[in-house]
């Protein structure tokens, strides 16, 4: 699983700030270039290499984190989430919600590496794919899938009976 686009953190704002209580700050930067430019990446990639793609998923409210669970619950899938070099800004790296970013799940990389290097996009490997029932964040925690999508549900019932 790869991020197209750059993170940088943005936590003002966010979903998780504002579930801390922080409801101050200014939203992440929107760069139409940005935004374009890997949009019509992931929608060329998608149209000419679909055969290789086995998921996509824009990154949003609640930054990367609720993204890849997001995914989880959606395919009843495992996986394992590899950590950043730099795990001095876990959090912001987990929740921030940047702009212009996606998600891509691949059946094969080989392809994905060479056309964003020829592109100038940026991608990163997130997580692996797994054969397991959880969605595990490499040396934290790991959650079984039916625990996510029992609170997905539970949230949304809240939500909707408000």
């Amino acid at each position: 699983i790869f991020i197209i686009g750059d993170s940088y953190g943005h936590l003002e704002l966010s979903e998780y700030n504002r579930i801390c209580g922080d409801n101050d700050g200014t939203p992440p930067v929107l760069n139409l270039n940005a935004e374009y430019k890997n949009g019509m990446f992931v929608k060329k990639f998608l149209k000419d290499y679909g055969d290789l793609v086995t998921g996509c998923h824009d990154i949003s409210d609640g930054g990367l984190l609720l993204a890849l669970a997001e995914l989880c619950i959606s395919n009843k899938k495992g996986m394992k989430i590899k950590l950043p070099k730099n795990t001095k800004k876990l959090k912001e790296w987990f929740f921030g919600e940047d702009q212009s970013r996606y998600l891509l799940v691949l059946n094969s990389t080989d392809d994905l590496k060479r056309i964003a290097k020829k592109n100038k996009v940026k991608i990163s490997e997130v997580a692996i794919v797994e054969n397991t029932d959880n969605f595990i964040v490499e040396d934290n925690f790991k959650i079984p899938i039916k625990k996510l999508i029992k609170y997905n549900n539970s949230w949304y019932k809240k939500f909707v009976d408000v």
